[in-house]
Order: C-alpha cells, then sequence, then structure tokens
C-alpha cells in the first residue's frame, strides 16, 4: 500500500482507504504535539473595552455572554420571556442536552437593552 496522499478519482480498497486514515491522524497527532500553542485569556477590562466599542444589540449579547457565561447559540435563542428584568434574572434553556439554568445579571445590561 502507498502512504502518500490519495489522488482525485482514485480508487481505493476498503482496507487501503482505512490505512490511509491512520496514517493522517498520526500525522495529526504528530503535528499537534510539536506545535506550541500561545493562550490569549482577555482581562476583564479588555472585554469591557471590546463592550464598549460594539453597537447597543451586540454589546447587550456580549455582556450576557461574559455575566453568564452561556453559550453563544444559548443567548442568542432567548425569548423575552426568558428575561426578568424585576429581578435581574434570565433563564438560560437548552442547548447541547443541558438542564436549563437561571443566572442573574448587572443592572448595567438592563439599562442598555
Amino acid at each position: 500500500m502507498r502512504a502518500n496522499s490519495i489522488k482525485p478519482g482514485e480508487k481505493l480498497k476498503p482496507k487501503e482507504l482505512s490505512h490511509k486514515a491512520e496514517i493522517s491522524r498520526n500525522a495529526s497527532r504528530a503535528a499537534a504535539t510539536n506545535l506550541k500553542l500561545l493562550t490569549f485569556i482577555p482581562t476583564e477590562s479588555e472585554i469591557d473595552q471590546l463592550i464598549a466599542g460594539c453597537s447597543r444589540r451586540l454589546a447587550a449579547f456580549l455582556m450576557l455572554l461574559k455575566e453568564t457565561g452561556a453559550r453563544a447559540g444559548e443567548i442568542w435563542h432567548l425569548r423575552w420571556e426568558d428575561i426578568e428584568p424585576a429581578i435581574r434574572t434570565v433563564r438560560i434553556t437548552r442547548e447541547k442536552g443541558s438542564e436549563p439554568r437561571v443566572f442573574p445579571y448587572k443592572p448595567k445590561i438592563n439599562a442598555d437593552a
């Protein structure tokens, strides 16, 4: 069996496909272990500066992400009945099999939204 890449239009037997996929996976793992990733974690003030430079709608979205730690899809699919401004809570509904959760939020989100 050849260890090089699959050429367009090339027909392979299932055993050859499996072997080539294994070679590809091993090459990916080797590359990942040799690569040092630099992690950038912004400070809270940097996040606040980013939010301050956004439109009101995007700023409200980003503030909810920051305050609740919810997934973007969970915040994006919020409905008005999920928000309780009187007690400043947001009910996040299921995504990826998680249970519904209730989060408090800061008054600033109320004023900006």
